[in-house]
């Protein structure tokens, strides 16, 4: 008895100590856990209608810089609201109706202060500007953030994995699932060599004086933040073009981009496209 007491004594001092450590590292939720994820007034009060974001990747150093336009409908009178930014990432300025607005940090919100109070029904628009070193995943996609990664020939690779961690690890938005913009532009330079794509259709190239092209996209339909990307990779990138038909024999455009080397899995993602729009009414 006298040999079992001290060793149930040892294993209590052990589970508290293990329990003390656990609070300390706080295994629980955090605050910066709940501005993410909880639905406020400062939230509600709007809806996004319409992203325009332009982001520039620099691949030697991993950081970027870039500004992202959100439109949006106001759902109730406030002066002030939250956007979603991690906290790595530098905001330069947020600009309404051509005048900075004032705003404070907390964790990854950003709540933006307005002159005047916003009436129900308006819309709005701001524009952020904002740099940064965003997080890099460490094993995508599996863990959140940019791969900066290479090909198979040694080129420079370039995208990213952000649903678990979120869309605002890499740009300023909204980044909640309950909030869906109705339609989105996307748009980037690439280093010479090297292609900006993301999700959508091409809408127009054009290059920068210093010789990098720009290459810009448009998503029309509702999708969450998390799901729009980018990726930078070497020339060899090719439109493969296709109908699609729809359950009234109407026909859909079928655009895909493969890299070389990937027409097996492109055929495979066509053929799995095609079943569904297949499936839609017209």
């Amino acid at each position: 008895m006298k040999k079992v007491v001290p060793a149930i004594l040892f294993l209590f001092a052990i589970t508290i100590g293990n329990a003390q450590m656990l609070f300390e590292k706080g295994s629980g939720f955090t605050k910066a856990d709940s501005l993410r994820g909880t639905l406020t007034p400062l939230r509600t009060c709007y809806d996004v209608v319409f992203y325009d974001l332009y982001v520039d990747v620099n691949h030697k150093d991993k950081s970027l810089a870039g500004n992202n336009t959100m439109v949006f409908k106001t759902m109730a009178d406030f002066e002030q609201l939250q956007v979603d930014l991690s906290s790595k990432l530098i905001i330069d300025s947020i600009v309404y109706n051509n005048k900075q607005l004032k705003y404070t940090r907390d964790f990854n919100a950003v709540f933006v202060k307005f002159p005047a109070t916003i009436k129900k029904g308006a819309v709005e628009r701001i524009k952020i500007y904002y740099h940064g070193f965003p997080t890099v995943a460490k094993m995508a996609p599996w863990d959140g953030g940019l791969v900066f990664s290479v090909d198979d020939e040694g080129k420079p690779w370039l995208s990213v994995a952000c649903e678990g961690i979120g869309a605002s690890t890499w740009w300023p938005c909204k980044d909640h699932l309950s909030d869906e913009p109705d339609s989105m532009a996307i748009s980037g330079p690439a280093p010479k060599g090297l292609q900006f794509i993301s999700n959508g259709r091409l809408r127009k190239s054009y290059n920068l004086k210093d010789g990098r092209e720009v290459n810009a996209w448009f998503v029309s339909y509702p999708m969450n933040t998390y799901n729009y990307r980018t990726v930078c990779a070497t020339t060899p990138w090719q439109a493969r073009h296709g109908p699609a038909a729809s359950r009234a024999a109407h026909q859909r455009p079928c655009p895909l981009s493969e890299l070389r080397g990937l027409t097996s899995h492109t055929e495979r993602a066509r053929t799995q496209w095609q079943a569904a729009v297949a499936c839609r009414p017209p």
